[in-house]
């Protein structure tokens, strides 16, 4: 055999070797790396021989990991799909409270009404319309997530106290008469 096949030959036993657990899978991971091997007491010999080599052994080890940080990513990004399907986006959100502020938005609600032809109570679904107070409460959401409800509180980079102190300073300055020997005008 020439060098190329040979190499060829590791690296399918070195593939066939990733998901191995027991001899008899190593033995047929040799088989089918070796096809003319066909006693499988030589070929769990020659598997152990390969597998004396370490960079055999790391090659396996590095593909194993390779193969385990492929799992994790694709379990991690159906995880990330499934909560991307599950949360509702901005758009979702602001069309939902724009219906509701609108007063086209109708719930669906569970009430039980009495039936006087059978003398019974029965559960019956029933559209319900937002009323006023869902209306402004939606329409309220919406300014705060557009920012027209923005905080208006003055912030200065010394922080409140340099903010009360400057207002302690005008008041005195209006409580101060020009000419009375102060200073402050």
């Amino acid at each position: 055999m020439t060098k190329g096949v040979i190499h060829h030959r590791r690296q399918l036993f070195i593939k066939t070797m990733i998901d191995v657990n027991t001899v008899a899978q190593i033995v047929l991971a040799y088989k089918s790396a070796y096809p003319v091997c066909k006693k499988d007491e030589t070929a769990r010999i020659s598997a152990y021989r390969l597998l004396q080599d370490n960079t055999i052994v790391q090659a396996i080890d590095k593909l194993k990991q390779e193969k385990e940080e492929a799992i994790k990513k694709v379990k991690q990004k159906e995880i990330e799909k499934i909560a991307r399907e599950q949360v509702a986006s901005e758009l979702q959100l602001d069309a939902t409270l724009s219906q509701i502020a609108l007063g086209r938005h109708r719930r669906k609600k569970k009430v039980v009404v009495f039936n006087p032809a059978t003398k019974t109570h029965q559960t019956v679904t029933v559209e319900v319309e937002p009323d006023e107070t869902a209306i402004i409460g939606a329409s309220n959401l919406l300014y705060k997530r557009k920012g027209s409800f923005a905080e208006k509180k003055i912030r200065h980079e010394l922080g409140d106290s340099f903010i009360e102190a400057m207002k302690k300073v005008h008041q005195l300055k209006k409580q101060q008469q020009p000419g009375d020997g102060t200073g402050i005008h």
